[in-house]
């Protein structure tokens, strides 16, 4: 009796063989996924995947720039004072620029800097004119003098008018010098984001400074900045963002550029990016929850700003953009649905996901 119940068992074994190595081996995977052994083995064969798989073809009217040794030769050290930004968006615009995203955050407000177009050629003009002015004036009272034409017992009075005259030009100069020698960098740059018309900024999606400097910047960013259109039925995004959040050991909350930038900025996202265990950025999330309303991250907010969605749906493994325009043409005005896949149950794309768009009807 034993031996036909150990003999039906190992029958029983050899027709369900592929079942209990496929559950082993899951069981196996699950455990050593939880290990760090396990995380480093799973980072290590995606890198690989990854390099076999074939690169995104680049478009030729999407450029970096960086700010690298040999700007900063040319420049001066980093951190450069915002007037020098400002004069970059005004020349990328002449130059034909259509959109410009910085991933530099202006948290705080930047120091005053010298208005070098006053000093260069307002100041001199102003400079020469009082000086030959006082000049002049002192030659006409000296020749006076000199010819007699004023008496001496009238010296001392035309002397004292022509005193005060002088002194008021002199003090003219100096107002004109204090009053624009320096320039309000932000309020500089901010006029230049205006100009470019389509400058995006950044809005941390965290915590990151005490400032109330800030706090008109969060209001406006709140009412303008962020999205409406996003639908997220089962919540998906909030959880993601949490842990993210706990993952990197940073609180809940916005930091957006101050209220100058803020308030003339054609759109903004968040910079904020996934670090990996081993130190690696291998993901980027897409969308952040605040207070109901969703910011974009910092690349993927004007690419949607150009697609135009009617709606964005979270799905389980995607993002829909819903009735967008064409991706490799917009100004066509075709419309459809594109898929934007993700990492397994999170708002990540893996890496970059937003190059890897797919029409819904094919």
């Amino acid at each position: 009796m034993q031996s036909k119940t150990a003999s039906r068992f190992a029958e029983f074994l050899k027709a369900k063989l592929e079942y209990f190595v496929a559950i082993g081996a899951f069981l196996a995977f699950m455990l050593l996924s939880l290990a760090d052994t396990g995380v480093k083995f799973e980072y290590s064969m995606y890198d690989t995947m990854l390099k076999l798989k074939p690169a995104p073809a680049e478009r030729s009217d999407v450029l970096l720039i960086d700010i690298d040794d040999r700007a900063i030769e040319e420049i001066g050290a980093w951190p450069w004072t915002r007037d020098i930004l400002a004069d970059v968006l005004i020349r990328m615009r002449e130059l034909g620029g259509k959109a410009v995203v910085f991933d530099i955050e202006y948290l705080t407000p930047g120091q005053a800097g010298v208005n070098r177009a006053y000093v260069k050629n307002v100041f001199p003009e102003e400079y020469a004119g009082t000086k030959g002015e006082v000049l002049d004036y002192l030659g006409q009272f000296t020749d006076a003098v000199a010819s007699k034409n004023i008496p001496l017992s009238a010296v001392k009075e035309v002397g004292a008018d022509m005193s005060g005259y002088l002194g008021q030009r002199l003090d003219d100069l100096s107002s004109s010098v204090t009053g624009n020698i320096f320039r309000d960098n932000d309020e500089y740059l901010a006029k230049a984001v205006l100009f470019f018309g389509h400058a995006y900024l950044t809005i941390n999606n965290t915590k990151i400074i005490e400032n109330d400097d800030l706090d008109d910047a969060k209001a406006f960013a709140v009412a303008h900045l962020m999205r409406t259109d996003v639908s997220d039925p089962k919540g998906l995004i909030p959880l993601e963002n949490l842990r993210t959040r706990l993952e990197g050991l940073s609180n809940a909350g916005i930091a957006p550029a101050i209220y100058p930038l803020t308030s003339v900025a054609a759109g903004a996202g968040f910079p904020n990016v996934v670090i990996d265990k081993d130190g690696i950025r291998r993901r980027v999330e897409l969308l952040s929850e605040y207070q109901g309303k969703y910011i974009a991250q910092l690349v993927f907010a004007p690419i949607l700003d150009m697609l135009q969605p009617e709606s964005i749906v979270r799905q389980r493994y995607s993002l829909v953009l819903k009735n967008a325009l064409d991706p490799e043409d917009p100004s066509s005005g075709r419309r459809d649905d594109y898929r934007i896949p993700l990492a397994a149950g999170t708002t990540t794309g893996f890496p970059w996901t937003t190059t890897a768009v797919s029409s819904s009807t094919g």
